[in-house]
């Protein structure tokens, strides 16, 4: 999170090899893909962003950074002229770049971002060898972060329910509860400590609590939720807080036994929040906000538990990106109805293809949706150097709950295999399940193991029905209702 945080949605872009193309550039909202305009349905290049903005004086004794939600596939940053950052064959993950040192005060920044979507040998997908639009632009949100000279980066929240009982469903009980973050202090700690307190429900409207809004909302707030709206906070008892000190460049919640929490359930999706502030002294140099829901996913022969009660999953495959109206640059209102329509369907399973904005997890943990994510690797004969360094960022933004394009070796015979409970504040995922039309797993270090697929050129698939678009869904599986219980 941050102290402040500037929906930055208004950007100048054109298409062209060259800077110097935005001479003749045009506005354009972000999210933006280039490929769903006149002229450029085809074009695979480079396009040009410039976003320009004057600092403020508060900003002097800040961190000033740039969040981008996702670039497809490479971005190339600069501020001012100088190159600051990249972002490299790896067009669905967040990635952020420090401004601050380069910030002018008194005076216009540009902000420039070059983005291409050629086809890379490079990179995975391999060349031509996938099956979805491979739309070019920056096709998520962006925004500035600010904070004071220290942050909190990569939360990870331990959320373990105990289970007693067996092959039964459990609703409420013990759990093991803890955090672990890393701190950016610009190498000064001193004097740094950590303060948290834990809500049962989650809150919206104090997740977005600073940030300066130009017109894009970018929280899915359509669950009702138990805090109501900003300022009511106070009114809620915390289940537990506390107050940590920074060593090493860590902060640590340690574990330790709740001894009543609501589990999880896609019947009754239960969240917890858990809000942290970074201080030194008085001053407040970062929040944190992270909410999550406490569940066991476990697999053992041929059935699924949840809390420990064997469930039945009907679900829906969506795919992202295929309403020609948005391509891959689907505004949170077009996430949103497709997701309504998933809920509605009686889904609480879908999967994707690639990796999606944390928004779209987030909104599957409040309204009680599982999710299988899956890390594109298709068609690379050696997919070890790409898959790694897709996993790399996925794992950087999620933390080590594997995605759907992963899976563990399977059990021994009558052994469980489970998944961590642990998971920064997204989605639950699941597990890739094996088939036997499936194609064979290829092993990768570490005992983890891709699936390799051979797919076609991309092509977007829609359906016309007079003037409502309908973006194809293909079935996982069609039961009458989510049932659960053993052998059902």
């Amino acid at each position: 999170m941050a102290l402040e945080k500037i929906n930055l949605e208004k950007w100048k872009f054109a298409p062209g090899e060259e800077i110097t193309c935005l001479e003749k550039g045009r506005e354009v909202t972000i999210p933006h893909t280039w490929n769903v305009e006149e002229g450029t349905e085809e074009y695979w290049g480079i396009g040009w962003y410039c976003h320009s903005f004057v600092p403020e004086e508060a900003w002097k004794e800040k961190r000033v950074r740039a969040l981008f939600c996702a670039v497809y596939h490479d971005a190339h940053i600069y501020l001012n002229g100088e190159e600051i950052g990249c972002h490299l064959n790896s067009g669905y993950t967040p990635f952020a770049v420090e401004l601050t040192a380069g910030l002018r005060f008194g005076e216009e920044n540009q902000l420039v971002v070059k983005a291409d979507n050629r086809f890379s040998e490079q990179m995975l997908p391999f060349d031509t060898s996938f099956d979805w639009a491979n739309d070019g632009g920056i096709i998520r949100p962006v925004e500035l972060l600010v904070t004071g000279k220290s942050f909190l980066k990569n939360p990870e929240v331990t959320a373990r329910p105990v289970i007693t009982l067996r092959d039964e469903r459990q609703d409420k009980g013990s759990a093991v509860f803890g955090f672990s973050g890393m701190i950016d202090s610009a190498g000064d700690e001193e004097g740094l400590f950590m303060e948290w307190s834990l809500y049962e429900s989650c809150d919206d409207a104090e997740a977005d609590a600073g940030r300066k809004d130009y017109g894009l909302e970018t929280s899915f707030d359509t669950l009702e939720c138990a805090f109501g709206r900003e300022g009511q906070r106070d009114t809620q008892k915390p289940v537990c807080e506390g107050k940590e000190c920074i060593t090493a460049g860590k902060a640590q919640i340690p574990g330790r036994v709740l001894p009543s929490v609501n589990y999880w359930h896609f019947d009754s999706p239960c969240l917890y929040t858990l809000k942290m502030v970074l201080k030194r002294g008085e001053e407040i140099l970062d929040r944190e906000t992270v909410a999550f829901g406490f569940r066991e996913l476990r697999v053992q022969g041929r059935e699924f538990y949840l809390n420990g009660e064997s469930v039945k999953l009907p679900g829906t495959e969506w795919m992202p990106g295929s309403d020609p109206a948005f391509g891959m640059a689907e505004t949170k209102e077009q996430l949103e109805k497709m997701l309504l329509i998933l809920k509605e369907s009686n889904s609480v399973l879908t999967r994707f293809h690639w990796q999606q904005d944390d928004r779209v997890f987030d909104w599957c943990d409040r309204h009680g949706m599982l999710v299988q994510e899956e890390v594109p690797f298709w068609g690379m004969l050696d997919p070890r150097q790409g898959a790694g360094r897709a996993e790399k960022h996925r794992l950087h933004r999620q933390g080590p709950l594997p995605p759907a394009g992963l899976r563990r070796p399977p059990p021994a015979p009558g052994q469980p295999g489970g998944l961590p409970g642990r998971r920064p504040a997204a989605g639950a995922r699941l597990p890739q399940g094996g088939g036997q039309d499936r194609p064979p797993a290829l092993p990768l270090p570490g005992g983890v193991f891709f699936e390799r697929t051979g797919l076609v050129r991309p092509v977007r698939r829609a359906l016309q029905c007079g003037s409502r678009l309908l973006p194809l869904l293909f079935p996982l599986q069609v039961l009458p209702q989510a049932r659960s219980g053993p052998g059902l």
